[in-house]
């Protein structure tokens, strides 16, 4: 798979061309806190250490939470992908197939899916928090820092970031899923230039191929969410 290309479809079916699956938006994105920290009735902040047993969320959420949460402390990015690459497996296939599957024991039959992938796989679909989510859950989805919660309100987007096109660790397609899930309104790609080689700088045949993916995250989402260079701005989404 080339940099993003041929990823996800919100169908659940594959394509040539840049592929995105379906994102969960926040309902009051104004509201919203950070991945790891949720808020309860009185509308203070709790930490996601107290997990429950119980999973209801299902096998690709699962996986992309574990994905977040590895990137979030920095793990290798080779292991990241893989959960990644087994949550864009499993996700064109029909629910009972991927249940026929778990009970059969044949999950890892499926390019893409090893048996770390596997074993989350098989808890998500009975029903059950994985192991591996949960251990993530108490490392790293609490808050990085005290305080600042009335600044990171008033944030409406990021204008500096890098995709792994370039330098960064991260799909486009991943990252403007979780800056909607953080209440964004507008993501600026800034992958490097082809003059810094070292960190894999884009080329002006590399960048029309990203800037086509652009398009497709963007028509996925209903509008314009994701810029980058070439591309002039745009009026960001409404927070409503």
């Amino acid at each position: 798979m080339d940099e993003g290309l041929g990823r996800w479809s919100g169908r659940g079916q594959a394509c040539g061309q840049a592929c995105v699956a379906p994102v969960r938006r926040p309902s009051d994105q104004r509201k919203r806190c950070p991945p790891g920290v949720e808020e309860n009735s009185t509308g203070s902040s709790t930490s996601l250490d107290a997990v429950s047993d119980t999973y209801d969320a299902g096998p690709v959420t699962a996986l992309r939470r574990i994905a977040f949460l590895m990137e979030r402390g920095r793990e290798d990015s080779r292991r990241i992908e893989a959960f990644r690459t087994a949550a864009a497996t499993i996700l064109p296939l029909p629910p009972d197939e991927v249940a026929a599957r778990v009970e059969a024991g044949t999950l890892t039959e499926l390019t893409g899916i090893g048996p770390s992938t596997s074993a989350v796989i098989s808890d998500a679909v009975r029903g059950v928090q994985p192991d591996r989510l949960t251990k993530l859950e108490k490392e790293h989805a609490g808050p990085l820092a005290s305080g600042g919660r009335e600044l990171r309100a008033q944030l409406r987007g990021d204008l500096h970031s890098h995709s792994n096109w370039s330098d960064g660790g991260s799909p486009i397609e991943e990252m403007a899923f979780t800056a909607i899930e953080l209440g964004h309104e507008y993501l600026v790609l800034t992958d490097h230039s082809p003059r810094l080689r070292v960190a894999n700088g884009l080329s002006a045949e590399r960048l029309k191929r990203q800037l086509g993916v652009v398009d497709a995250v963007n028509e996925h989402l209903g509008g314009a969410f994701v810029t980058g260079a070439g591309r002039p701005p745009q009026e960001p989404r409404s927070r409503c």
